[in-house]
């Protein structure tokens, strides 16, 4: 039995493998957060195994590229709530500082000793993972319009302030529509109540 411990961030994976008695059998590794980098994993994933289910993984998120990834060559991967990893870090090092490689080798080697922290990764059918990945994505969408809408009504309260009073929603099409008719104060100002 090996454990992969995958610590994510924005543009890569921090990756170590242990053996079944907590000895690394490599030294730790980076992938990139693409698909050359998960096809390089698996690679290495096979090169010890044949069997996916010889193999655990562990990593703070389910929701990630290379956990659907994964999954979808039957790897069983685990997740843990990262609010745990603080304290599991202070088992390993008094500070409970982290760095990458650090926190990729916790992950693993917490994934051996306790399973019970644990819980494996199940998406169900292809249909409920397909309308998982939607929903992920359209949430992002609604934090990304979200963003936009409070840096254009930040910027209209500093250059437009009237602007702001006269529509409660700055983002509907109607007050798009007014904003690019009417780009300042003193062209708004001309017009009648009619």
């Amino acid at each position: 039995m090996y454990y992969v411990g995958i610590d994510w961030a924005d543009q890569k994976y921090d990756i170590i493998i242990l053996d079944q008695t907590g000895k690394p059998v490599s030294k730790p590794f980076i992938i990139e957060k693409n698909q050359t980098g998960f096809t390089e994993l698996l690679q290495r994933l096979r090169n010890l195994s044949d069997d996916p289910q010889q193999l655990k993984i562990g990593i703070e998120t389910p929701h990630d590229l290379l956990v659907d990834f994964l999954v979808d060559f039957n790897y069983p991967v685990f997740s843990i709530f990262p609010g745990s990893m603080k304290s599991f870090r202070k088992r390993y090092r008094a500070s409970g500082a982290r760095d990458d490689v650090f926190d990729a080798f916790v992950l693993a080697d917490v994934l051996r000793t306790d399973t019970a922290c644990w819980r494996k990764i199940n998406f169900g059918s292809d249909l409920v993972r397909e309308i998982r990945i939607m929903v992920r994505d359209h949430h992002q969408f609604i934090d990304q319009q979200t963003a936009l809408t409070n840096t254009l009504r930040s910027t209209l309260k500093k250059y437009y302030p009237e602007y702001v009073h006269f529509f409660s929603d700055i983002a509907c099409p109607n007050s798009l529509a007014f904003i690019q008719a009417f780009a300042d104060f003193d062209s708004a100002s001309q017009l009648t109540q009619a």
